[in-house]
This record gives structure tokens, sequence and C-alpha cells, in this order.
């Protein structure tokens, strides 16, 4: 499949994925280098583990409205949701409820949550991580954040 086309096709998904959402979103055509995953998980310091994806969330939604100190504001989110990469600035509420419902529709018909990384462009990073036992949610901040966003969000 030529570049054109996979492009086409993840801007189509990502039009279908937030179709009913009811947010801003920005599309972001470049994705992360295929190391980005890797370098985050090594660097990040995970907060807790949980056993159940609904505990991740929560906890990952509590941490995000600790961490915007009730701003909220643009955060360039890096996913998948049934196995197409997702990469979107979105404009989220200072409450969580955006980023709630926006993780809710990304876990796919079998309960399993794929990898959710969020930054800001002050440097802040939190995810969720699934391994084989347990999600982790977990934290990071660096200049190597706030270089990933602006050079996805041009």
């Amino acid at each position: 499949m030529n570049s054109r086309l996979k492009l086409y096709m993840k801007q189509k998904n990502t039009s279908m994925f937030f179709e009913g959402l009811n947010c801003k979103h920005r599309f972001i055509e470049q994705s992360p280098a295929s190391e980005f995953y890797k370098k985050v998980f090594s660097r990040a310091n995970v907060i807790n583990e949980y056993h159940d994806s609904d505990a991740a969330i929560t906890a990952l939604i509590r941490h995000f409205i600790h961490i915007s100190k009730g701003e909220g504001g643009a955060w360039l989110l890096i996913f998948n949701s049934k196995d197409v990469n997702i990469d979107v600035e979105v404009e989220l509420s200072s409450d969580g409820g955006v980023l709630e419902r926006i993780i809710k529709q990304s876990v796919t018909s079998n309960g399993f949550l794929d990898d959710f990384v969020m930054i800001n462009k002050y440097g802040n990073a939190i995810f969720i991580s699934k391994d084989e036992y347990s999600y982790s949610v977990g934290e990071d901040k660096s200049s190597f954040y706030m270089d990933i966003y602006s050079s996805l969000v041009c």
C-alpha cells in the first residue's frame, strides 16, 4: 500500500474513532519514531500496577487531573484502537470527562486496552501500558517529550 493511501486510511479511521465523542481533535500526520514506546516505557516512573483496565483508566484520569491542575488543555494522544495507530492532538477538559470517553472508546471488544500515551507541550507524559499480567500507569517529565510534542504538532 502506498504512503498516501496509508495516510488516508489512518485519517479516515481517526475520524471514525472520534465520531460521536464530541471533542475537538486535530489529526497528526506524522507518527512518532518506531522506538518511541520503548523510550517512553524505559524512562518513565511507574506509579502503580493494576490487574484490570477499569482501575488503570481511573488512575490515569486522576493523575491527568492532578497534572493538569484543573486547566485541561491540549494533549497529544498516541494509542492503538482495534489495530489502528491513532495520533491526535485533543483539547481535554480539566475534569477528565473527555479523556475518559476517549480511553473507553479505545478499549477493544474483548476488553483489551493497548498502550496509551499522553504528552503535553510542557514535557509531561502519562501512560497506561499492558504487560502479560497487569496494566501499569506511569509518568515522566522531560524535555524529550517537549521535543516529541513540537516535532509532531507543527
